[in-house]
């Protein structure tokens, strides 16, 4: 058993858990998720996980790079406007009926041994992305089942520009009047926005995001709590402190404790 498995650590890249046998959880950003046979965990650029490592889980762990997806400029929309990776919605879990479990585990027998083929061909890594491509989409589609009214359809893409808005800026500001500013649109169609996506205000939102970031950077790095204050947007480490504990019932430094104990 490898220690650094059940280390926290965070990812540069994007994973899928295939699970074909066992039952157990996983963290993902300080989230215990809970699987059995069937399920598939997905795992965005820059989450933080933690394995808990069952002897009994058998499947697929697939990371890849959104560099090696994006071959051609409609790929883009993979992983941009579908829901798969999107960690604001609900669990990052899809678990699947028998018919699709047995479609994608012939999906991933197919890509793990295209993967390892010995005899190499220049074929081979579009054989592998176009495989890895059929995957994501009939996982898509699985995710689109549990976000199925209309209302939900009609509003993602909107919510994907305020979402992508808000991971470029969160750092520099937490004002709802600045990202509905950036997106051309007034405050209160943007709370009217999330609310239809999240059943959450804007502002709730908003303070999800650094929080989250913070919780990733005290848990992952050794970074001080001057650095971290920094690097989500705060000129002060007491203001930050202040904020941290506000939403989460902790200081920064019980949090860390906690985690790295």
């Amino acid at each position: 058993k490898e220690p650094a498995l059940e280390s926290i650590h965070r990812i540069h890249f994007f994973s899928m858990i295939f699970i074909k046998n066992g039952r157990g959880n996983h963290m993902i950003d300080f989230r215990d998720v809970k699987y059995q046979p069937r399920d598939i965990l997905f795992i965005a650029d820059k989450q933080v996980h933690q394995f808990r490592v069952h002897s009994d889980t058998k499947g697929y762990i697939t990371p890849f790079t959104q560099e090696f997806l994006y071959h051609n400029e409609s790929d883009q929309n993979i992983l941009q406007n579908y829901r798969l990776f999107d960690y604001s919605l609900n669990s990052p879990k899809i678990s699947l009926s028998q018919e699709s479990f047995n479609r994608l585990e012939w999906l991933f027998d197919e890509l793990f041994s295209e993967h390892d083929r010995s005899a190499k061909s220049e074929l081979q890594s579009e054989i592998t992305r176009s495989l890895l491509k059929t995957i994501l989409l009939t996982a898509e589609r699985e995710k689109r089942k549990m976000f199925s009214h209309a209302e939900h359809n009609l509003n993602y893409p909107d919510f994907v520009k305020f979402k992508s808005s808000l991971e470029r800026n969160f750092c520099f500001t937490r004002n709802v009047s600045d990202y509905s500013r950036m997106l051309g649109i007034s405050s209160q169609k943007l709370n009217q926005l999330t609310k239809k996506i999240l059943n959450q205000t804007a502002k709730t939102f908003i303070d999800e995001r650094v929080i989250i970031e913070a919780k990733r950077l005290l848990a992952h790095t050794n970074l001080s709590a001057k650095e971290i204050s920094e690097a989500v947007g705060f000129d002060e480490p007491t203001n930050f402190n202040k904020y941290f504990k506000r939403h989460t019932k902790q200081t920064p430094r019980s949090f860390r404790q906690i985690q790295k104990s």
